[in-house]
């Protein structure tokens, strides 16, 4: 049953009941109980059918299959790090030019930014809220530097970089 039959059917319930609640206006109470069976009942059984008769799905052959693996790329993009940044900042590696996409610190860490240093160089940083030193040089100390050893603390203050610990 389609669900354009389904509802002249309860179209159909509802104007038979209609009727008869306005000829016998004392009744009105269990015509609304009736009718609240009926729609309920008919509502589940229709629920059950099935939307298509003799649905079939389309499956390609394996050459029109499209490799999206493929063009997936493994490696994590990294942003340029706000010009007026102001907060607690890790830098997990430091270079001379800039790091390719491809580089393992990538692979390591996720949400890396960088700062092209005034003096020259990149500074590839993962930017963290903490509350303190103390426990930004946890965090460093138990969590990144085992993983890059090198990792420093810094902290950045409208743009300008403090170093906390190296």
């Amino acid at each position: 049953m389609s669900n354009g039959q389904a509802t002249f059917i309860w179209h159909d319930y509802y104007m038979k009941i209609t009727l008869i609640c306005n000829a016998m206006n004392t009744f009105r109470l269990p015509a609304l109980v009736i009718l609240s069976i009926v729609a309920v009942s008919y509502a589940a059984s229709a629920q059950t059918a099935p939307l298509f008769e003799n649905e079939s799905a389309y499956i390609a052959p394996e050459s029109q299959k499209t490799k999206v693996a493929s063009t997936l790329s493994p490696y994590r993009f990294h942003k340029k790090l706000q010009k007026m940044y102001s907060g607690y900042a890790i830098e997990v590696a430091a270079s001379n030019y800039p790091l390719e996409r491809n580089d393992a610190i990538f692979r390591q860490f996720g949400n890396v930014h960088y700062d092209k240093l005034i003096e020259g160089g990149y500074s590839y940083l993962i930017l963290a809220n903490f509350d303190s030193d103390k426990s930004a040089l946890h965090f460093l100390q138990t969590i990144i530097q085992p993983k890059a050893n090198e990792a420093r603390l810094f902290l950045y203050k409208d743009g300008n970089r403090k170093i906390i610990r190296e």
